[in-house]
């Protein structure tokens, strides 16, 4: 026993107990620990963990870093908040396969090359808790579960090599991964609980707590590991309340009200963290809303934002809607806001903006930015089913035809320009361009978010092999096209529905922009007829949904052959642009790499290169013989 320690036991104490606190001191005082030991570790031949404590300087930095730069997302006014969601699958494999083959490379090298004592055992442990550390600093909760395995056999460890001391203070760091990860998980319980029910702390809801939460259900086979496990996030300070006494909430409500759709299906884990009512109610604070938020009735699962219906005392119900400001700012708001005024004086059913004390039709507080909707009338019958999937009628096919046709003719006395290229716009900029490439790079180097996104991928190699032959298909038409404003995202999911199969109200015009009328009818047979989340070979084609759809279309306007060849050359491509947002979205603002890869490979060049396969290739043969019809 030293001198130095003890000063260790001390400080590393100190540190994990500030970390269990969420305190901003345990990074530095966690930097004297790792120096205290890297003399002690060296000391005790046990080099692995001597080198692990140089490392651990490295991630103690980066975990410092990261930190106050979450803090600073709200304008530095608040102490950072931890957002609770489950651990992606992928993401946990890749942090054990690391552990693993790290401790076989390391092992070896110790075994080989050094006096190490217990070479092997150094070297797992060493190497498992360098994983454990980065997710501590990425603010997972799972790295508690990783601590409490690591610090027992650690224990055992110490203990043979006599270092009594140290083997006592990773007893008592057991002791801690375990509090913390209680404390953590039960602050996950009550602010998922806050997320469905309406009940708020005594004092009106605005106190401290400590955890933000996106609550998800558990995925199965990796049990409690898994569903613990956080990643940062910061909301305004006035939304950091939570309800302790509203824990029986979940257990009344349908657990799938708080999941997401994400790119392979339904996902536990949400992008960006629900919203609860005290974070609702100061937003509508700014409003002349009647009455007190009663509860948040249902949370919206699709992706890019956070959404949900808020139920007020006075029995109205309120539909409100939460965006990063890297996607969509107040000014952005309003252009899509102003569009739906126009097709509202034109009769069309949209969903009412409300507007704020000050006439605002969105408001930004912090790093986020907000929308207010009355809730329009209608069933929401496709609330639960994701973009790509069929229409459940085909009459509802035939409705949403008729009513897209309508909104084009409504659409026709707009004339702002098209939106400044941002992420997540169904433009007609790239696409509607007669030099596709020269087109794709200005549009891209226009988006910073997407040019980085971007860098590494040979995308004009594969938008001249993949898109180019199609775009050459529709270059003839172009001329032709008139330009119009358009919604953007046609599926049945963003359409309210009446008792006699009609539709009662269009909703989310978050990616209309500039093109023209045949991008957005391609749009919605892309979205609407084709099994896309199904695997290849099982890929079903609804062509009486796609004949459903453009006869209810053509009731309304009707299409020529040259309308019906330019859909044929649209169809196979009318995705690139959304395409390549989505993988500037994934890779740049939400850094989810396999996510990105999806993205691009599967649905940029996956979806143009389908339409080369037998079944894409039918697709299209049954569109040019309704051509030949009229």
């Amino acid at each position: 026993m030293s001198p130095i320690e003890l000063l260790g036991v001390v400080v590393s104490a100190l540190a994990i107990a500030l970390t269990a606190k969420r305190k901003m001191l345990c990074w530095p005082v966690g930097l004297v620990s790792v120096a205290l030991y890297g003399w002690i570790f060296f000391d005790a031949k046990l080099y692995s963990d001597m080198l692990l404590q140089v490392a651990f300087a490295g991630m103690q930095m980066y975990g410092w870093w990261h930190w106050i730069a979450r803090g600073k997302a709200d304008g530095g006014k608040h102490d950072p908040i931890v957002q609770v969601q489950p651990l992606r699958r992928t993401d946990l494999l890749k942090g054990l396969v690391a552990g693993a083959v790290a401790s076989v490379v390391l092992g070896g090298i110790m075994a080989t090359s050094t006096d190490a004592a217990l070479p092997w055992v150094d070297a797992t442990l060493s190497a498992f808790s360098l994983v454990a550390q980065y997710w501590t600093a990425r603010k997972h909760i799972a790295s508690w579960i990783l601590w409490t395995v690591l610090d027992c056999i650690y224990v055992g460890m110490f203990v043979f090599k006599a270092l009594y001391p140290t083997a006592v203070l990773y007893a008592f760091f057991v002791v801690l991964a375990v509090l913390g990860w209680r404390s953590w998980q039960k602050t996950l319980n009550a602010q998922r609980a806050n997320a469905i029910d309406g009940t708020l702390p005594a004092g009106g809801g605005h106190g401290e707590h400590d955890a933000q939460i996106g609550s998800g259900r558990d995925i199965g086979a990796w049990g409690a590991f898994a569903s613990v496990v956080s990643t940062p996030s910061v909301l305004p300070g006035g939304a950091a309340a939570a309800a302790t006494s509203a824990n029986t909430a979940l257990e009344q409500n349908d657990p799938d009200d708080v999941r997401q759709f994400g790119v392979y299906g339904e996902q536990a884990e949400r992008d960006w963290p629900l919203m609860i009512v005290s974070e609702v109610a100061d937003v509508l604070s700014s409003y002349r809303i009647k009455g007190t938020i009663d509860r948040l009735s249902w949370h919206s699962p699709r992706p890019f934002a956070a959404a949900a219906l808020a139920t007020m005392s006075t029995g109205e119900t309120l539909f409100v809607k939460r965006h990063h400001k890297s996607l969509r700012d107040v000014q952005a708001l309003a252009e899509e806001h102003r569009f739906i005024a126009h097709l509202a004086a034109q009769g069309i059913p949209v969903a009412q903006v409300i507007a704020d004390r000050l006439g605002r039709s969105a408001i930004a507080i912090g790093d986020w930015t907000y929308e207010v909707y009355l809730s329009a009338p209608g069933e929401d019958i496709y609330r639960n089913v994701m973009s790509w999937e069929p229409f459940k009628r085909t009459d509802h096919a035939f409705a949403a035809g008729a009513a897209l046709a309508q909104l084009h003719v409504a659409a026709k006395g707009y004339a702002a320009p098209a939106r400044p290229p941002r992420l997540l716009l169904s433009s007609f900029q790239v696409i509607g361009a007669m030099d596709l490439l020269a087109a794709a790079q200005t549009w891209i180097d226009a988006q910073p978010l997407l040019s980085k996104a971007l860098a590494h991928r040979p995308w004009r190699e594969d938008l001249a092999t993949v898109i180019g032959p199609w775009h050459a298909q529709l270059q003839p038409y172009l001329a032709s096209l008139p330009a119009l404003w358009t919604h953007g995202d046609w599926h049945a999911s963003n359409l309210l529905w009446g008792a006699h199969h009609e539709v009662r109200s269009v909703l989310d015009f978050g990616l209309a922009d500039q093109t023209c009328a045949l991008y957005d009818l391609a749009l919605a047979i892309e979205r609407n007829t084709i099994g896309w989340l199904e695997p290849e070979p099982r890929r079903a084609v609804h062509l009486d949904q796609v004949d459903a759809l453009l006869e209810g279309y053509t009731s309304r306007v009707p299409l020529n052959a040259q309308d019906y060849a330019a859909l044929v050359a649209l169809l196979p491509i009318v995705h690139t642009e959304f395409a390549l947002s989505e993988v500037g979205y994934f890779a740049s603002v939400l850094d989810l790499s396999d996510d990105a890869d999806a993205a691009y490979d599967g649905y940029l060049l996956g979806h143009a290169r389908w339409f080369s396969q037998p079944a894409g290739q039918a697709l299209l043969a049954h569109l040019r013989g309704r051509g030949t019809l009229v």
